[in-house]
């Protein structure tokens, strides 16, 4: 956890210098530093406002990353239909980027959490 609270304290200066840049960067990382402390409400919150930063300044890459840590979290809680969602979402994020490897290989990931096969 120290190594967590000192990565957020790093970022947490970048955003003095351009929040539009690192905003949402650093709710993701504090999305998995809640999750990594058990502290999972407030880890949803926090990947949920990446998500919409990543949106809302146009960083579809780390939306896209954004949605899949917010699926892997989900399916790790056993929430295997929100968890499709979101992964789901960052599958087809990563299409519309043009990271058609990754959206493969995510896609090989998801037929493992689909709720209707479960």
């Amino acid at each position: 956890t120290q190594i967590g609270e000192e990565s957020v304290a790093y970022w947490m200066n970048f955003i003095s210098y351009s929040k539009w840049n690192f905003e949402n960067k650093l709710l993701l990382l504090q999305a998995e530093q809640s999750y990594t402390n058990g502290e999972y409400t407030e880890a949803e919150r926090f990947y949920e406002a990446s998500i919409l930063s990543a949106r809302q300044h146009r960083f579809m890459h780390e939306e896209a990353l954004a949605y899949e840590l917010y699926g892997m979290f989900l399916c790790d809680r056993g929430m295997a239909d929100k968890a499709w969602e979101q992964l789901n979402k960052a599958h087809q994020k990563y299409i519309e980027w043009g990271a058609l490897g990754k959206a493969a290989h995510l896609n090989n990931f998801m037929r493992w959490v689909d709720p209707k096969y479960l």
